[in-house]
């Protein structure tokens, strides 16, 4: 057997390559020529070393801090020779994403072929935010020859790292007090304080106590960027029977993180609460005036009146009336222009009665125009007073005959 050691240049032909054998050789004995030439097989195939071509990161971007998520990226053995695979790396440029390669991967890459590496990878909950650039690493050996064949390049596109989406609650706005009945409209404003898309699912409001029912209007957001501000606004309609005093708020927000599908939603205590009251309700005392009068004469006349609702009574106007003819009363200027809840307040009136008026007792009616502070609607109230007024006509005296001697002395 003849041994030979073959080197391949750098720049051997590829393909196919058929050994020629040389032999010269001169016969012992007779000194004639042995000579021989010839074709050896197999034919031996020359090939390039491997070369690698890395295609795009296929993964999610943006991430959220804490996510796992995977990445994948395809790789192409541009050479001829197997490359065989004794490990891969996928590393990134900021700290805390942490790549494991997945057992499925390929151990080699035959010449030509592309396969798919793939990566789970976990962002830290304090992994650097922002743009993180992907390095893959290949520790490879020719498979022919067994020299290194090993690569390491960075790959595009990179992944942007975010905090995770974080809500913060604002005050509650909404009218404070609120009567019985009343509908009216409240918001709270929400602050999304992470870099992650907060998806809002729903939100609804609801009150401590019971009787307040709150919609949530089909114009809310339904996400919330990072960094933005989103106001959530609410239909609350207070039953007639809804609970008096003051009635807390609670808003609960079913909220994910857009990376990673965390649940960033929460349920907060919102200040300020809302007080209910009772619809002003109005009550008259006794007329206390001067009885009886008599035609032609001036009197002053006060009632008292009181709010037994809660909610402000705010009094446009008052009468004093009678059930007779000839007393017209004109209300005072001092006279108040509301009537808080529990408070009782006196109405007075300057009456005057005219030389032909009604005699005998008069019924007094005072009538209040007044409306529901809290909700504009109307609250006036009228009704009959006692004690009435009795109207007498003025004293006449008329002069009988005198009575006496006549005539009479002196002395």
């Amino acid at each position: 057997s003849f041994v030979f050691d073959v080197a391949v240049g750098g720049s051997a032909s590829t393909g196919s390559q058929t050994a020629t054998f040389v032999l010269l050789a001169t016969n012992r004995s007779n000194g004639a020529s042995a000579n021989k030439t010839a074709l050896l097989t197999p034919s031996l195939a020359v090939q390039t070393v491997p070369s690698f071509s890395f295609g795009r990161l296929t993964a999610s971007s943006p991430v959220s801090q804490g996510q796992t998520f995977s990445a994948s990226i395809d790789l192409t053995n541009t050479g001829d020779a197997t490359a065989d695979l004794t490990s891969t790396s996928l590393s990134f440029s900021g700290s805390g994403l942490t790549a494991s390669a997945r057992a499925t991967n390929p151990t080699s890459l035959a010449g030509g072929a592309t396969s798919t590496f793939t990566y789970d990878v976990t962002a830290s909950s304090s992994a650097s935010t922002g743009l993180q650039t992907p390095t893959l690493s290949l520790a490879a050996k020719d498979r022919n020859s067994s020299t290194d064949a090993s690569a390491s390049t960075t790959v595009s596109p990179g992944i942007t790292v975010q905090t995770l989406a974080a809500l913060t609650f604002g005050a509650l706005t909404a009218p404070s007090p609120v009567s019985r009945g009343q509908v009216f409209s409240a918001s709270i404003a929400l602050t999304n304080t992470g870099d992650g898309t907060a998806d809002v699912r729903s939100t609804s409001l609801s009150f401590s106590g019971s009787g307040l029912t709150a919609s949530a209007r089909a114009s809310n957001p339904t996400s919330l960027a990072g960094g933005a501000v989103g106001t959530f606004a609410y239909d609350v309609t207070a039953t007639s029977t809804a609970s008096t005093g003051l009635q807390t708020a609670t808003l609960a927000v079913d909220a994910r993180d857009r990376n990673s599908d965390f649940v960033v939603g929460a349920s907060v205590g919102v200040l300020p609460g809302i007080t209910v009251q009772t619809v002003p309700s109005l009550s008259f005392g006794t007329l206390v005036a001067q009885s009886p009068v008599s035609q032609g004469q001036t009197f002053v006349a006060t009632v008292g009146v009181t709010n037994t609702g809660d909610a402000t009574a705010d009094v446009t106007s008052t009468g004093l009336a009678f059930s007779g003819s000839g007393l017209t009363a004109s209300a005072r200027a001092t006279n108040p222009t509301s009537l808080a809840g529990g408070a009782t307040s006196s109405f007075t009136y300057d009456v005057t009665v005219s030389s032909t008026a009604s005699t005998g007792l008069q019924t007094p009616t005072l009538s209040v125009a007044a409306k529901d502070r809290n909700t504009g609607l109307d609250a006036s109230a009228a009704s009959t007073v006692s004690t009435g007024v009795a109207v007498q006509t003025p004293a006449s005296l008329v002069f009988g005959a005198l009575t006496a001697p006549s005539p009479v002395s002196q002395g």
